[in-house]
Parts: structure tokens; sequence; C-alpha cells
């Protein structure tokens, strides 16, 4: 199962001298990104529940990678460089993902690497019953163990019914699912992830 990464995540940018880079992470990638100012740098990292890789240069990344350890988050570090560049000694390498040198790689190594690093890092966000729940959801799966809930279909047939779906959205009632489904958790007999 894969999570739809680019509708619930971003990538944050540091410094809009990096704009390039998320020009092609937005265009190759497809994920969504936030460039801003170094120093705004700290303060989006930790209002930023949404964020799943950083990409800083080098005269940020000491700053960049604290802020990240403060919040407490493992999302991967991608250090933007140039060829000359020497940064093999600094002591924030230990938690850099990857160094992005313009023609060292090719850019489908790249893609890969970022790519990977990033679904990794949000797999590992999810709890067992909570990645069952999603993978669930989007495999499409559709159960009648409620009855009236399949997806709040019958909600949208009264006005009342239509106001209350809309308020609390589809996947409250297609998620409502029955207490009995081993693939989830039998709370009965105690299985599941």
């Amino acid at each position: 199962m894969q999570i739809p990464i680019q509708r619930h995540f971003r990538v944050l940018v540091v410094g809009d001298e990096h704009a390039p880079v998320a020009d092609i992470i937005e265009k190759e990638l497809g994920l969504r990104t936030v460039t801003v100012a170094a120093d705004d740098a700290v303060e989006t990292l930790h209002e930023g529940a949404d964020l799943c890789a950083l990409v800083v240069g080098r005269s940020n990344a000491s700053d960049v990678i604290a802020a990240r350890k403060e919040r407490g988050f493992e999302m991967p570090v991608f250090l933007v460089s140039e060829r000359d560049a020497e940064v093999f000694h600094a002591p924030y390498l230990q938690d850099v993902r990857g160094v992005l040198v313009a023609g060292l790689e090719s850019r489908e190594f790249y893609k890969k690497t970022f790519l990977k690093s990033v679904e990794e890092y949000v797999q590992k966000l999810l709890t067992p019953f909570f990645g069952k729940l999603l993978e669930y959801d989007y495999d499409g799966n559709r159960s009648w163990a409620c009855p009236g809930h399949q997806g709040g279909q019958m909600f949208k047939r009264h006005p009342v019914g239509r106001l209350f779906f809309e308020h609390m959205g589809e996947n409250v009632f297609r998620d409502d699912i029955c207490n009995a489904m081993v693939s989830l958790g039998d709370l009965l007999i105690r299985e599941g992830p």
C-alpha cells in the first residue's frame, strides 16, 4: 500500500536560492513543497507536522537539523551542495540522508533516493492499526457490517443528513467498520495487527 504522499505531505526547502530544486521536486516527483527563507525555517519546521523531507544548503544545515531533532521528527534531510564544496567533515552529516550535487549523479538516481527516503519515513509514522486501516481504505474495501454507513451515502438523501455528511467527511463513515475484522484487529478474539 502506498499512502498518497503528495496529498498529505510537503517537502520543506530552506533558502530561496534553492527554489529551482523545489521546482524539480514538484514537477518531476509530484510532491508539494514549501520554500522558506533561512530565517523562517525553524518556525516552519516547528509548525509543520505535514513535512516529509527537508532540503537545505550547507550554511543552514546545522540549525535546521538541530530544530528537526528538537521537534522530535526524523524526516530525511537532503543537503544541496556544489561540486567543489568540502562538507565531509561537518558534524551534522550523520543526520543527512543524501547530498544533492548538480551533475554528480543522474536525476533518476536522485529521484529514486529521494522518493524511497520519503516513503520509508511516512511508513514508519504509521501505527499497526492505523496503517492497516489506511490500507483497507485505499484498497477500496467496503463493509456492510454497520448498517446505514457504507461511506455515508444514505445520509446524503436528506438535507440534514447531507450537512452532517459534509461536516464529518466520508472517511468517518467509510472506515466505521465491524469490531470483528481480523485483518484490522478483532476485538473478540484479540487477533490482528
